[in-house]
């Protein structure tokens, strides 16, 4: 298992442990990465209650965490960053996508909206989330356990289209859905940008703002360069490009 499992920490440990102890059914711990080498799959540990025998379980490890997923669903970025909020736990490492992977992100996109021209119905499917749903009161919400520097990177590309591309319609951004952990820095950054207010009033964080910087000097040169236009861009990007999302127990 990796730090990011351990540093997950004493406390979940310890709810896990009551939850256990309180079940009268198997259930699943949060997921946690292993075999960080080759790449990083997740697993989750299995709790099943001995019958009979009260306060005793026993734990076996499921080594594929999508087996035991509550919820597969491939979602438009339109309706990604439209509906429920995410947090990116603390155990995560911060924003760290650097210009390449940035530059990278925006050209894939204006490539294939490109290849829509000729076929209206192509979809981009720009990868996987992972998330584990928490209710609060009447609400819920998903705490990024993969893909969080892919989802960050949208929001932000989505603060500088509702900013400073004024001819594109974003009206249904209506909220930033995206929030850190323990990072107040971080959280504080994306707020700024998302509501357009300068960054120089707060201590920000210099990834974000430069992931910001880098999508502002590569969007118009990018489209240029594929010969897709602005809007046309956005279009494929909010409506075309799907994302799946998987929420494990």
């Amino acid at each position: 298992v990796d730090s990011a499992s351990y540093v997950t920490g004493y406390r979940t440990l310890c709810t896990f442990l009551f939850e256990i102890y309180t079940a009268s059914e198997p259930i699943y711990s949060s997921p946690f990465r292993y075999n960080s080498g080759s790449g990083g799959d997740f697993a989750v540990v299995k709790a099943t209650p001995v019958p009979n025998d009260v306060g005793m379980f026993t734990l076996s490890v499921v080594s594929d965490a999508l087996s035991v997923a509550q919820e597969l669903k491939y979602f438009t970025i339109k309706e990604l960053l439209s509906t429920d909020n995410y947090v990116i736990p603390i155990y995560q490492r911060d924003y760290a996508w650097e210009n390449k992977q940035i530059v990278q992100l925006v050209q894939d996109i204006a490539d294939s909206a490109k290849k829509a021209k000729e076929n209206p119905d192509k979809i981009y499917y720009i990868g996987t989330l992972i998330a584990f749903e928490q209710k609060f009161e009447d609400s819920y919400i998903y705490q990024t356990i993969d893909g969080q520097q892919r989802l960050t990177t949208l929001t932000i590309l989505l603060s500088y289209l509702k900013n400073e591309q004024k001819n594109i319609d974003t009206s249904w951004y209506r909220k930033q859905i995206l929030s850190f952990d323990c990072r107040k820095k971080s959280s504080d950054t994306l707020d700024a940008l998302f509501y357009g207010k300068p960054l120089n009033d707060i201590e920000y964080n210099v990834t974000i703002k430069q992931g910001y910087d880098d999508i502002r000097k590569c969007f118009t040169p990018i489209c240029k360069e594929t010969k897709v236009s602005e809007i046309d861009f956005c279009n494929y990007l909010f409506n075309n490009v799907r994302i799946l999302r998987v929420l494990v127990p």
